[in-house]
């Protein structure tokens, strides 16, 4: 894994919002990122998305890493 996307990873962690009325429901929200971070947020997923598509992590994996499942 390359340290790019260890950075992403760790930064998307950030925006994972736990919702306990809906057994636990986790999801990204980027509205937990402040606003001068948003252009931030966003590279980060553009990594991810990079990355998945070039087969470096899977969809599930990535789950798994920032908390959604």
């Amino acid at each position: 894994m390359s340290e790019e996307l260890k950075e992403a990873i760790t930064y998307l962690k950030k925006a994972v919002k736990h919702s306990t009325s809906l057994d636990e429901f986790r999801h990204l929200d980027p509205s937990l990122i402040g606003a001068e971070e948003r252009d931030l947020f966003e590279k980060m997923m553009m990594v991810v998305q990079r990355a998945i598509r070039n087969e470096e992590i899977t969809k599930e994996d990535f789950s798994k890493y920032i908390g959604l499942k």
